[in-house]
């Protein structure tokens, strides 16, 4: 019989007259390396069918229990085996003992089964990001009390002219990297990774390359995007039907690289990757900071900046022709101008619009009257893709095409909870 962690699940053992009345002990056990797992001893009532319970799955502060998924004990090393390999030793049986009689159960063993490696190939193209393009009608006001700002029915109103941006802005715009990621669930992990390709038309600064820069936005996205404390790592996805709720106690455990020892078994983490990509792909044009800009930008990453590298005179950014550069997901700068820019830019790529006053909404956010209550994505400048662009929100991780997605492929339904539960 295959079971899901959390499952219901049990053996039952039939017990015959001359046991009646006698103390016996029942072993569940692992058919594979690590042999014990559960014991329980009592005395045979009567004659009857008896059932014991699956340990560590329904029962809160089992201290027997041993199951990978459930209660992580590390039993040799199990938790150095590969994914595969860890549900392998999933199987489980019966050894029934009685004073120095001995009976081993029949039949096939009880087991959990992994999850399988599912996939969608590289780029998840038509994320619906229909947009519009706001302006500030009057200065919104700030909150004494915590200093937050409030967005009134009157601070907004709908763009009207900007002769630098297209008069069809508010719609999806297919020259930029909005939407292009791929997503599949391997060895318990849901993985969405973003393929970028650098060019630049600028000579590359001495002593650098395509090849650093590529990396050195790698390691900032990945940084962001798979933390515990700002990122996709607050939350995981957990099976709905595990019977234990929010009592389940499945580890989702990393180790010192990163990598996910124990993961898939009821929990489902999330995982950004960043990898080479080529002319179909996010392609991202690089220009490069000046030596005075990359000194703010530098403050900026150490937290002593808000606003980062800015132009001349504290203008707009520009390319070594003395071209002004918007920032967006086409186009980017080395080093990174502000903090948390390249995760800000790979969060469209993901499928999220912009949440700050005047930037990009999605259409539902915002009405002619302002802000709607309970928007899909309201104006929020702590969130990454708002002002301060500095962390990853419930509603980036509970994204109706990845929960679709996932909830399709596991033919099951899973909710987002918080991973601290």
């Amino acid at each position: 019989m295959t079971k899901r962690c959390g499952d219901l699940a049990g053996f039952t053992f039939k017990v015959t007259s001359e046991l009646v009345g006698k103390f016996s002990t029942t072993m569940v056990i692992r058919e594979k390396k690590f042999d014990f797992a559960a014991i329980y001893t009592e005395k045979m009532e009567k004659e009857e069918r008896k059932k014991v319970k699956w340990p560590d799955l329904q029962v809160e502060g089992d201290p027997e229990g041993v199951f990978y998924g459930g209660r992580q004990v590390d039993f040799k090393g199990l938790n150095k085996l590969s994914y595969e390999e860890k549900f392998k030793h999933q199987e489980f049986a019966l050894k029934f003992y009685q004073a120095k009689n001995m009976k081993k159960s029949t039949g096939s063993p009880l087991e959990i089964n992994p999850y399988t490696t599912v996939a969608l190939e590289q780029k998840q193209e038509g994320i619906p990001m229909e947009t519009q393009r706001w302006d500030y009608d009057k200065p919104a006001s700030v909150d004494p009390k915590n200093g937050k700002t409030i967005y009134s029915s009157a601070t907004f109103k709908p763009h009207a002219t900007y002769p630098d941006f297209a008069k069809d802005y508010w719609k999806i715009r297919p020259e930029t990297n909005t939407g292009k990621f791929g997503i599949e669930l391997k060895d318990g992990v849901l993985i969405l990774t973003v393929k970028i390709h650098l060019v630049t038309s600028a000579p590359i600064p001495p002593g650098e390359s395509l090849d650093m820069i590529f990396f050195f936005i790698k390691l900032r996205v990945e940084e962001f995007w798979n933390s515990e404390s700002c990122g996709f790592n607050q939350w995981v996805y957990h099976r709905r039907n595990c019977l234990r709720g929010d009592k389940c106690n499945c580890s989702v455990i990393k180790g010192s690289k990163g990598e996910y020892l124990t993961a898939g078994c009821c929990k489902f983490p999330f995982k950004v990757k960043i990898e080479r990509g080529g002319i179909g792909d996010n392609v991202i044009n690089i220009h490069y900071l000046t030596p005075v800009q990359r000194a703010e930008a530098i403050r900026s990453l150490a937290g002593l900046s808000y606003w980062g590298a800015k132009g001349p005179g504290f203008g707009p950014l520009r390319d070594a022709s003395g071209k002004k550069v918007d920032v967006d997901t086409k186009n980017l700068f080395y080093p990174e101008d502000r903090v948390n820019t390249y995760a800000h830019e790979v969060g469209h790529m993901l499928g999220f619009p912009d949440q700050y006053p005047k930037g990009v909404i999605a259409k539902g956010a915002m009405s002619a009257a302002g802000p709607v209550a309970g928007a899909a994505w309201p104006i929020d400048d702590s969130s990454v893709m708002g002002m301060d662009q500095a962390i990853a929100k419930k509603i980036h991780a509970e994204a109706e095409w990845f929960d679709n997605w996932i909830n399709d492929k596991l033919e099951e339904a899973v909710d987002l909870i918080d991973r601290k539960k």
